[in-house]
């Protein structure tokens, strides 16, 4: 087996990976590239079947200058290994909350932007701000995913609910962007009754008084099941959504696979078809993540009803289909199935495991 080393301005090629980490260790190969904060480092990908990230930790662990391992443990699960978290609770603050993810072994997660019942949320002092921050960087945590509150409704046609939502996706925006998290998902909204093309109307003025030209993060729209009078069921109502608002470049899409299979997207036994679907109506370059659910309800129910991974109408199979898919397989993943960290962490651990049996 081996690793691909890319050295800047010199070759790039592959060598043996036992060689490779003591020709590393004796400082006789030299190789620079950029990494995001701009520091000249080491650069290696590390095939996942060479070595274990731990037997790398043995290896390399105060052996080499701790940027140079860190730069490589990051490379190694950014890019060997499946980005998958789920959704955290932050009731012991947003850098306890990181700590809860790296002990459950994922490497990216989803937390809610306030209260998701009600209006409050938490500011965080700087101390926590910077702990947080060095953990996700110093174990190489993919793109995180904030979710606006269920109590936001950018498609009411009533005033004061309408107004609400405006203020918090505005206050939302800018506060998950100030903290560095990527991308913001919602729910498109509820017409209650006004018409879809008004609710959409409504959600399009809602993006435009809160997204800005210069923020950092991306709004995603949620694809939804179609209970009630929700939009974003089909992705033309998305396409229609992203189409208005004045800044395009800044809103995305989360697929949500319990959303779209009780919404009547069979990707159980079409999955190619629907992301075809997708791509023509919306583009995949859009697609920015995927929350991972399993469904309680049938096909096509238009019921909203997430079940834990692979006891549900979806199942395993498919799920992991999504996970393997060529054009899914790097997006974040985030579980949002009826457990707690606990499940969540042995879920996680269940699908590498199914993963590596059927990658072999």
């Amino acid at each position: 087996m081996s690793v691909k080393c890319v050295w800047i301005g010199e070759k790039t090629g592959d060598i043996g990976c036992k060689k490779m980490i003591n020709r590393l260790m004796m400082g006789k190969e030299r190789g620079t590239c950029e990494n995001k904060s701009g520091n000249a480092l080491l650069f290696c990908v590390i095939v996942p079947s060479v070595l274990s990230e731990t037997e790398i930790e043995d290896i390399i662990e105060n052996k080499i200058e701790s940027k140079i391992y860190m730069a490589m443990k990051r490379m190694y699960r950014r890019i060997c290994m499946l980005t998958i978290g789920a959704h955290m609770s932050i009731a012991g603050g947003i850098a306890k909350t990181a700590e809860n993810v790296v002990a459950m072994e994922a490497n990216t997660m989803q937390i809610f932007s306030r209260n998701p019942r009600g209006s409050n949320y938490r500011n965080y002092e700087q101390e926590e701000v910077d702990a947080f921050q060095d953990i996700r960087y110093r174990y190489g945590f993919g793109p995180l995913l904030a979710h606006a509150p269920y109590t936001m409704n950018l498609a009411s046609g009533n005033e004061k609910t309408y107004e609400f939502a405006c203020m918090v996706i505005r206050e939302d925006i800018a506060r998950m962007d100030a903290l560095g998290i990527e991308n913001l998902v919602f729910h498109p909204g509820s017409h209650t009754g006004i018409g879809v093309e008004a609710g959409i109307g409504n959600i399009i003025r809602g993006l435009n008084q809160a997204v800005t030209e210069t923020q950092n993060i991306t709004v995603l729209l949620e694809t939804m099941s179609g209970k009630g009078t929700e939009i974003g069921v089909t992705f033309e109502e998305l396409k229609k959504i992203r189409d208005g608002v004045c800044f395009p470049e800044k809103v995305g899409v989360c697929l949500d696979t319990c959303h779209v299979f009780a919404a009547g997207y069979d990707i159980v036994h079409d999955l190619d078809g629907v992301l075809e679907e997708f791509d023509r109506v919306l583009g995949l370059p859009l697609l920015r993540a995927v929350h991972l659910n399993d469904s309680m309800m049938p096909f096509g129910s238009h019921k909203d009803r997430h079940a834990a991974i692979g006891t549900g109408e979806i199942g395993m199979d498919a799920l992991l289909r999504i996970l393997t898919h060529p054009a899914l397989k790097d997006l974040p993943f985030y579980l949002e199935t009826p457990f707690d960290e606990e499940g969540h962490a042995k879920e996680i651990a269940m699908l590498r495991k199914e993963l590596s049996n059927r990658l072999g």
